[in-house]
């Protein structure tokens, strides 16, 4: 039996799928397979996938339903004891299922396990670090949000059946979603302080920033018991200047809570060029100026209290 099944939905992935691909093979831990989801890429995507001559890949295509029914298909197809995931556009860091697979062996008890992960931006430059918080602490923290990064994570495959597996119904937060019905099962969380993983932000991934709010507050409101009959209509994701805007704003905000002021405030500055009425770039403008730990707790306050009204919201309206 395989040890580590490594599942991957992709749509339209580009040239970031190559390096997503080869930081996992190349990793050095060969008991694991890549399954690889195509959502019905319409780009080079196909073409990628075919040219990587490694038995340990195995490529699933289906018509574009979104990524939890493609995270889904290959939960089916996997083999692994441990499910990992990892997205299209970001980098697994050396050792990473080495050691994520060696403590939940040594660890029975622990079904979900995180790590420690860097934001890079479009050009893989590091802009921060982020470490989580201990296993109890993950488990508190999921009332009011979701503080693990979905692509660092490495679950045991038992306990992701046992609680149904991804939603196909969810477009966005999906992880959400399973973090808190793994929550409610009883299931133990647990992250390693070292980082294995980079997650990329990128103007196309902050596009969908909206949709990915709405939908967290949507999930939220529902595992709260709250009435709500549907997720929420997407809408648009903006300009290229929005979203110039929303690349610039998340980097420098980033960069803000890793402890670099400097780029922080360079970025932030930039954002408002291109935006200058934004009243939460100019906040988060002079949140630069506090110490770090207020700089970090209002970036753990102040999105659970907006998700915590957005929740509301959409239980009263239905969606907004």
């Amino acid at each position: 039996m395989t040890k580590v099944s490594v599942i991957m939905g992709v749509y339209n992935g580009g040239g970031l799928l190559r390096d997503a691909l080869a930081s996992i093979l190349a990793d050095g831990f060969h008991d694991l397979e890549v399954i690889v989801v195509d959502d019905g890429s319409t780009d080079e995507t196909p073409e990628i996938l075919r040219a990587v001559a490694d038995p340990r890949l195995k490529v699933f295509r289906q018509q574009n339903a979104g990524l939890a029914a493609a995270l889904q298909r290959g939960l089916s197809a996997a083999q692994g004891i441990y499910i990992a995931r990892a997205d299209a556009d970001d980098l697994s860091l050396p050792g990473r299922f080495e050691a994520q697979s060696r403590f939940l062996d040594e660890n029975p008890d622990v079904d979900v396990l995180a790590t420690a992960f860097h934001i890079i931006d479009a050009n893989s430059k590091l802009i921060a670090t982020q470490t989580l918080p201990s296993g109890p602490r993950i488990h508190r923290a999921l009332q009011t949000g979701n503080p693990i990064c979905h692509g660092s994570v490495m679950m045991r495959k038992e306990a992701l059946v046992g609680v149904g597996g991804y939603d196909p119904t969810l477009r966005y937060a999906q992880d959400f979603d399973l973090w808190l019905r793994m929550r409610a099962a009883g299931k133990r969380f647990e992250a390693l302080e070292a980082a294995y993983y980079a997650h990329r932000v990128t103007p196309i991934s902050l596009g969908k920033t909206a949709h990915q709010a709405k939908y967290a507050a949507y999930t939220l409101a529902r595992h709260q018991g709250r009435a709500v009959t549907a997720p929420p209509q997407q809408s648009s994701s903006g300009n290229g200047r929005g979203r110039q805007f929303a690349y610039l704003y998340h980097l420098g905000t980033w960069a803000s809570i890793g402890g670099d002021q400097a780029e922080a405030r360079h970025l932030l500055l930039k954002s408002i060029r291109a935006r200058p009425h934004s009243a939460r770039a100019w906040y988060r403008l002079m949140t630069t100026l506090l110490p770090i730990r207020q700089r970090r707790w209002l970036a753990s306050v102040v999105p659970a209290a907006r998700l915590y009204l957005r929740a509301r919201r959409v239980a009263t309206r239905g969606d907004e």
